[in-house]
């Protein structure tokens, strides 16, 4: 499978295991799935087209943590897969109040199903 990266929010991965919180306290890790609440202005005004479509489109979903920086900065994302066979990927920064943790329970096949019903709208 091609991958087209669209990620312009993502300025740097950072293999790591720290962990950041969501509205409720509860710790979130990488490769969680949390429930995105909300989005942060900043972002959406610098986007158009269909990287704006994408990203909004990502609210009120449930969302894989691709990554947190040292900070606690806790960065979901999401991809979609395109009628040419690429996939595109956009990360974004979350805050705390804007996530629910949804599952830190990952088991290989069947959470990989339930997750990709879950990201791509069909539940």
């Amino acid at each position: 499978m091609k991958h087209k990266a669209l990620s312009g929010e993502y300025q740097q991965k950072m293999t790591n295991t720290q962990a950041g919180i969501d509205r409720n306290g509860h710790i979130v890790k990488e490769d969680d799935y949390v429930y995105l609440f909300s989005i942060r202005p900043s972002i959406i005004k610098r986007l158009a087209g269909s990287e704006l479509a994408d990203v909004s489109s990502m609210l009120g979903k449930t969302v894989k943590v691709f990554d947190i920086y040292d900070n606690g900065q806790v960065w979901v994302s999401l991809d979609w897969i395109r009628p040419d066979g690429l996939s595109e990927i956009h990360a974004i920064a979350v805050d705390a109040e804007a996530i629910e943790l949804v599952s830190n329970i990952v088991t290989p096949v069947g959470a990989a199903k339930a997750a990709s019903t879950k990201l791509n709208g069909s539940n």
